[in-house]
């Protein structure tokens, strides 16, 4: 029988990561605080999400969408693209070049935190109401889901 720490030094070879969105670069299709879960490895295709180490700071990974794909004498290469490229602080492969394939992350799953307004009142000093319009963030995944998919949400969030 495998002890504890056996199970779990041989978990971290696992290719599967989480990441959080922090910044505006791909608005409106992710927001700052969406989860994604991430498979490393996989030919990346037109259109396809990834995520990479950031070529100009390796502590950072950067999420972008693959423009084109090609060869190169190194391998496979990708060219990333933001989708909103305008926001401030973004940067693509307009900016560092072509991204190698063999160290990025393929986006399989991205779950996303819906805000909705909810109307506050206060009674003041004087015993009348005063109203105001707050934001609250609920889950999006409120519908039907199998126990599996909960579970993998739960641990995005976590």
């Amino acid at each position: 029988m495998r002890r504890k720490h056996e199970l779990l030094r041989a978990s971290r070879g696992w290719p599967m990561r989480r990441f959080v969105v922090v910044e505006d670069s791909m608005l409106p299709t992710l927001q700052p605080g969406d989860g994604l879960l991430a498979l490393r490895g996989g030919r990346p295709r037109d259109g396809e999400l990834r995520v990479f180490p950031d070529p100009r700071s390796s502590s950072r990974y950067l999420v972008k969408r693959v423009g084109a794909v090609r060869q190169s004498a190194s391998g496979t290469v990708f060219e990333a693209l933001s989708d909103n490229a305008g926001a401030p602080g973004a940067t693509d492969s307009r900016g560092f070049g072509w991204v190698p394939a063999a160290e990025s992350y393929r986006v399989v799953w991205k779950t996303r935190e819906k805000t909705r307004e909810v109307r506050e009142v206060r009674a003041d000093q004087t015993g009348e109401g005063q109203s105001r319009t707050i934001s609250a963030r609920t889950p999006s995944n409120t519908r039907a889901i199998s126990p599996a998919r909960r579970n993998a949400m739960s641990w995005l969030r976590s």
